[in-house]
């Protein structure tokens, strides 16, 4: 991140926290996502424990990252675990709702399936 970019962030970070935590009590759709390019590759998993510190519930948490995301781009058959859809997934060694820190980094995923494949399984 460019030196400017850091300096700005940090003077508007404490206002920032305030709007989302207002959209969120406000019932505002939230995705999940960013493409600013904002930490390193393969950290992208700690916006669910910045969502759930800003206020949202695990649940909304997860499907920021699914249902909503999908829909909020316009994607059909992404994002839901139904007949016709793409089929992709995660397994993780645990319950997510209960302890979002499972979603939080790729060391915790043992399982993913993409279009219906498994192309990564720790068993």
């Amino acid at each position: 991140m460019p030196a400017y970019a850091a300096i700005k962030a940090r003077e508007v970070v404490t206002d920032h926290i305030a709007s989302i935590r207002m959209a969120v009590e406000a019932g505002v759709t939230i995705a999940f996502g960013t493409d600013t390019g904002v930490g390193p590759h393969g950290t992208n998993g700690e916006e669910f424990l910045l969502m759930h510190q800003l206020g949202m519930e695990p649940i909304d948490c997860i499907r920021a990252a699914t249902t909503v995301a999908a829909r909020t781009i316009g994607m059909k058959g992404v994002g839901t675990l139904e007949a016709g859809s793409w089929g992709d997934l995660i397994g993780v060694p645990g319950d997510p709702l209960a302890d979002l820190t499972l979603l939080s980094s790729s060391d915790q995923v043992h399982l993913v399936v993409k279009g219906g494949e498994v192309v990564k399984s720790s068993r």
